[in-house]
């Protein structure tokens, strides 16, 4: 009899199978126990377990009718160790097969998470990683709690800046993290932080950093960017900044502050965020370090193509945020991208959501081998990761944590990728709070909006 473990009992419903069995089929995230009612014999040469020690995982294979490995159901067996959270995050379906070809190739993992090789310092930066902000702010136990959880997910990268107030709970997940040995050391661990507006000056740069890393209860930061092309009067750090306050932005000032950091070792990489192709191009005739990374607003009705191409030329990694639209906040109170009507048909024909999904494990006996079948992987992050793009999510939800991870193992097909490619272009986040010096949003984006 084939058995799957895990530490919580979830919904099962009966289904026909092929032929004509009644198989349980899980709606939930993890597996009690599911067996056929007629429990099937598996001849010893068609499947294969083994523990890894490594992961306390209990791994089954299946060989198809042509004798060959298919696939790897991965169940955390229960552990004096690891509880919760860390317990489920092997409950993963994966693909044992090649690669599909759009997916990004990297040869290295954090976390098992695939990576990607910065320019500047050669840091690895995970392709996907936990966004700390919230609107209205999150509580520090709640925000400290929700990434500890993350962490024992898998996430291995945590986005904060000196304005999101996220930074001390996020040092201390961090440190908690590392008691409680969810990571092995520091280096397991890729954090990013930003500076604001008030402190993009020169000569408070590295004072700046100087505090956020006294926040984080840490040596350095593996990604350092300036947060807008925006200068704001020095002094206390301020979401809305009065019309009085803003100030010329002196770029080649900041960014010789910005290698300094790098330089002092305070910031293993440094970067931009909200940067157009102009200001990216503007830049690099001053710096001494190019900008490894911009981050920016990116989805599939805010593709950023020119800014794309440009920063890949370059050999600058976009960094993307509000993957999913940025919905529910002050600056996005419309949900257009799950609205989207191409992307609901794309969601409903592959059985999938926009941006969320259900898995559903379906165990039967069909010829004598093991299928395992998923549904509901997410349409908007599997398309960021297709582009070759990192990206941020951000949920306090254990589910969605959870569920947000699961993007690898599947991907769409051309007549998909070609009908997002045709939807009309909208952004979310016009930053219009923070023209400043600029005369119009036209020329904080530099037309690119």
């Amino acid at each position: 009899m084939v058995e799957l473990r895990s530490e919580r009992r979830v919904e099962t419903e009966e289904i026909p199978s092929a032929s004509g069995a009644r198989v349980d089929t899980s709606r939930g995230r993890t597996l009690e126990r599911l067996e056929a009612p007629a429990p099937p014999v598996f001849p010893s040469p068609r499947i294969r377990e083994f523990r890894n020690p490594a992961k306390n995982n209990r791994q089954l294979y299946h060989l198809n009718h042509l004798g060959v490995f298919c696939r790897e159901l991965s169940v955390s067996s229960p552990s004096p160790s690891s509880a919760g959270t860390s317990a489920r995050s092997g409950a993963r379906l994966q693909a044992f097969c090649a690669k599909p070809a759009s997916q990004p190739a990297s040869q290295q993992t954090m976390g098992g998470l695939p990576v990607v090789t910065l320019a500047t310092g050669g840091s690895c930066m995970p392709v996907i990683g936990m966004g700390t902000v919230s609107y209205p702010p999150a509580a520090p136990d709640a925000t400290r709690a929700a990434i500890l959880r993350a962490i024992g997910l898998g996430y291995r990268h945590f986005d904060t800046a000196a304005i999101y107030g996220t930074e001390q709970p996020l040092g201390e997940a961090i440190a908690e993290a590392l008691r409680q040995g969810l990571v092995g050391s520091r280096e397991d661990l890729f954090v990013t932080t930003k500076l604001w507006c008030n402190d993009a000056h020169p000569g408070l740069v590295v004072p700046a950093l100087t505090n956020s890393l006294r926040n984080l209860g840490l040596d350095y930061v593996d990604l350092y960017l300036v947060h807008l092309p925006v200068s704001a009067k020095p002094g206390k750090l301020e979401v809305q900044i009065k019309d009085e306050d803003f100030m010329t932005f002196d770029m080649a000032s900041v960014w010789e502050g910005m290698e300094q950091c790098h330089r002092l070792g305070l910031a293993k990489s440094v970067g931009v965020s909200n940067f157009s192709c102009k200001k990216l191009a503007l830049l690099l005739e001053t710096a001494s370090i190019p900008p490894s990374v911009n981050q920016v607003e990116m989805n599939p009705l805010w593709q950023q193509q020119k800014l794309r191409e440009f920063c890949a030329a370059k050999g600058i990694h976009v960094n993307a945020y509000f993957p999913l639209g940025g919905s529910r906040t002050p600056f996005c109170p419309n949900n257009l991208v799950m609205e989207n009507t191409i992307l609901k048909e794309i969601a409903e024909a592959t059985g999938k959501t926009i941006a969320q999904k259900r898995f559903t494990y379906i165990v039967a006996c069909v010829d004598m081998c093991l299928i395992c079948v998923v549904w509901g992987l997410e349409v908007c992050l599997r398309w960021a990761y297709e582009q070759g793009v990192s990206m941020l999510v951000k949920s306090f939800n254990e589910k969605r944590m959870e569920e947000n991870l699961s993007l690898f193992d599947w991907e769409l097909n051309e007549e998909d990728r070609h009908k997002i490619s045709q939807i009309p272009q909208h952004k979310s986040l016009t930053l219009s709070e923070f023209c400043g010096q600029y005369k119009s949003l036209t020329e904080l984006w530099d037309g690119e909006i």
